[in-house]
């Protein structure tokens, strides 16, 4: 892989944490994405849904109201309507319920952590001022022995936002959305104790001079209920059973049946959930339970966690640079599906050339889109 002839690509010499965490996920992968540029074409519905998420609460953070923020969103599934032109029926109907799923959590998240300016009550944890919004960074390697910089790459980030809290602490504030259980036990916030995104945002923020005090960490736990099949009925209300003939099946008393019996052949008719149906249907659980689908908390970071982490940002961009000197990045196969399928699983065995993607693939000038929003 060494002879291969790699293209001049827009920050290739950054290091963010999302660059850090795919060649310490599959060093291939990183090859592919962050020398040759190479990416999927389109983005998926779980990106994009974070994706819409997080610019909504960030609009918010700048004093944007929550009816315009609903009709962005509500927008921008118009603008993806228009680019599925001619798509089957299927497509579009996911389409519209990604749009009624992204509308509800957002609708709810600003009633969950509302601030009440009339009583002047504040949820826990609730930011009351919004210092900075999606600052970006671009900050030295220093060797954590020698504290000198680098010259092979320039730490690189965004920070989702820096808040003061109601307790006056300044606060390093990371939105995330995920499918993963939020409840106390869960094992997603022992994870965030370890994840050094959360250090490394520290770290810049406090080299940026900001004070940063704390970590609020805010997660959106995305649905785990699905539109589903709803019973047709009658004009009386009614639920309508059919045999093998087509016929409707009745009781002996002549009434209808109303459910269905595979062993003698009887089939319940029914519908798919319209959007609409299944957006009332969500909002009445995100009510129900807001618990299971919005929570904040504090991670704590301590100086060690930060010394830390600088020793292996130096660790790290040694590493890839010795990856990039000699051309040498090998697979991890245990990563070919251990969080989902890996982008590049069906193609990894063939030779991939940046001036020639793949079919479903796309090469990108600007390897660090999420710096500047594009």
């Amino acid at each position: 892989m060494s002879t291969i002839s790699l293209p001049q690509l827009k920050g290739h010499k950054l290091l963010t944490h999302s660059r850090m965490a795919c060649f310490k996920r599959c060093p291939r992968e990183h090859f592919y994405r962050y020398e040759l540029g190479i990416r999927p074409a389109g983005d998926t519905a779980p990106l994009r849904m974070g994706s819409i998420i997080h610019e909504a609460i960030d609009f918010y953070a700048r004093g944007v109201s929550v009816e315009a923020i609903i009709e962005g969103v509500a927008k921008k599934y118009d603008e993806r309507v228009a680019e599925l032109e001619g798509a089957d029926i299927d497509t579009l109907v996911a389409v519209d319920v990604e749009r009624v799923t992204v509308i509800e959590l957002v609708w709810a998240y600003f009633q969950v952590w509302k601030y009440d300016y009339t009583t002047g009550e504040v949820p826990n944890l609730t930011p009351v001022e919004c210092i900075a919004s999606e600052r970006a960074f671009k900050l030295p390697i220093l060797n954590p022995v020698t504290n000198k910089p680098t010259a092979s790459f320039i730490e690189a980030g965004k920070m989702d936002g820096i808040v003061r809290l109601a307790d006056g602490r300044v606060a390093l504030k990371e939105t995330k959305t995920t499918g993963d259980s939020i409840d106390d036990s869960s094992d997603y916030w022992r994870k965030l104790r370890l994840d050094h995104q959360i250090s490394m945002y520290v770290d810049a923020g406090n080299r940026l001079g900001f004070g940063i005090e704390t970590i609020l960490y805010d997660v959106i736990r995305k649905p785990s209920i699905e539109p589903k099949q709803v019973p047709l009925v009658d004009d009386d209300g009614i639920k309508i059973v059919r045999d093998q003939n087509g016929d409707r099946v009745q009781n002996k008393d002549g009434s209808w049946k109303q459910a269905g019996d595979s062993a003698k052949g009887w089939t319940l008719m029914v519908r798919s959930e319209t959007p609409p149906e299944y957006a009332e249907r969500l909002r009445a659980d995100i009510a129900m339970r807001p618990e299971f689908y919005f929570a904040r908390k504090e991670i704590p970071r301590l100086s060690s966690d930060l010394a830390e982490f600088r020793e292996e940002l130096w660790q790290q961009q040694q590493a890839i640079r010795e990856a990039q000197k000699h051309g040498r990045w090998y697979r991890n196969t245990a990563a070919c599906s251990a969080m989902g399928r890996c982008s590049f699983l069906d193609i990894c065995h063939a030779g991939i050339k940046a001036d020639d993607p793949p079919a479903g693939f796309k090469r990108v000038d600007d390897i660090h889109p999420e710096l500047t929003g594009d």
